[in-house]
């Protein structure tokens, strides 16, 4: 299965910059890994390296501050990045076309931005404690030392709620909508799993023999029960799925297709909350020689991005399972009558 289709998710989950270039460049990179016996896993380490290495040219001021050099140093920053996210498709292309998909790799495929992305935050830092003019300047700052260090303070606070609190759960949400709507998509996603079948992957592994790889699995376990407990319609929805039909796999086909139908229009907020479009807007405000702004953008638009597709997600769960619900109750009056 060495040729691009068999490489691919779906086109519907993709922007216009994943279907038009990282996915095309990422299944050449992985044709290239395929001939070289490189393991998908592997590939997940370079582009996690690749994102490490962009933080160390965000450090440097862009053309304003450090002219060409500047300049230049913040378009090494945003290829790096670019090959960060190629290789990221990449990983899991490979993985799809030598079949040798694995938890491991869907774990660390899911962790390389929360591994990189703090990188880039402290790159940040230190960029706008030597470089901040500007952001003085549209706040009507005095460049004085004591603003220089409250400033720097307030972006280091601003900036671990923007990782930890926005960006952490931006991902899992996404990642997790993503994941159930190539589910309901293609009638089944290995991807697509749930803290119940982890916990007894988890509880199976013994503390003694496999210590490493049971740390992974709580961590792998934590994430996923941070994206069931975010999403308690489409929890609701899945029960009530299951007790109608036995299994999300027995649902029937018009279920399926209004899950979906509801689902692929909200996909359009998860593109623009995708690594591609991230990406897009931290270059952007990193040559325009503001990243103070990216973490303003990301607080306030990402965030509302995410609540909107949230709300949407839920509301198409909660009307599917009353359908589901009242479905029921009408059956048991005609067994009953």
């Amino acid at each position: 299965m060495n040729n691009f289709e068999s490489s691919l998710k779906s086109y519907e989950v993709e922007g216009w910059t994943g279907r038009k270039i990282s996915l095309p460049a990422g299944f050449l990179f992985a044709k290239g890994f395929a001939r070289l016996g490189v393991h998908p896993n592997a590939v997940s380490v370079l582009s996690i390296l690749a994102g490490i290495c962009s933080s160390f040219f965000f450090v440097h001021g862009s053309f304003h501050y450090e002219g060409a050099c500047g300049l230049i140093s913040n378009i090494i920053a945003a290829l790096l990045m670019f090959l960060c996210g190629v290789l990221d498709y990449a990983d899991g292309q490979l993985a799809r076309m030598t079949g040798k998909s694995s938890t491991f790799g869907r774990m660390l495929d899911g962790a390389a931005a929360f591994l990189f992305y703090p990188f880039i935050y402290w790159g940040l830092f230190f960029r706008i404690v030597k470089y901040h003019s500007i952001e003085f300047s549209l706040f009507g700052i005095p460049p004085t030392h004591q603003n220089v260090i409250l400033f720097a303070i307030a972006f280091v606070v601003l900036a671990h709620f923007s990782g930890y609190i926005c960006f952490a759960s931006q991902m899992r949400k996404i990642d997790y909508y993503i994941q159930a709507h190539l589910f309901f998509l293609k009638n089944g996603n290995r991807e697509f799993e749930e803290s119940s079948d982890l916990q007894k992957k988890y509880d199976c592994l013994d503390w003694k023999k496999d210590f490493w790889w049971k740390i992974c699995m709580k961590l792998y376990l934590d994430y996923t029960k941070a994206q069931e407990r975010a999403t308690p319609e489409f929890q609701k929805f899945k029960k009530a799925a299951r007790e109608r039909f036995g299994s999300l796999e027995n649902i029937p086909e018009s279920l399926r297709m209004r899950f979906h139908d509801g689902s692929l229009p909200l996909m359009k907020y998860a593109i623009l909350l995708s690594f591609n479009f991230r990406t897009i807007m931290l270059v952007l405000f990193c040559l325009l020689d503001i990243p103070f702004g990216y973490i303003l953008f990301e607080m306030a638009v990402f965030s509302s991005i995410c609540g909107i597709m949230v709300r949407k997600h839920e509301k198409l769960c909660s009307q599917l399972t009353d359908d589901i619900l009242s479905e029921d109750r009408n059956q048991s009056r005609i067994c009953q009558s």
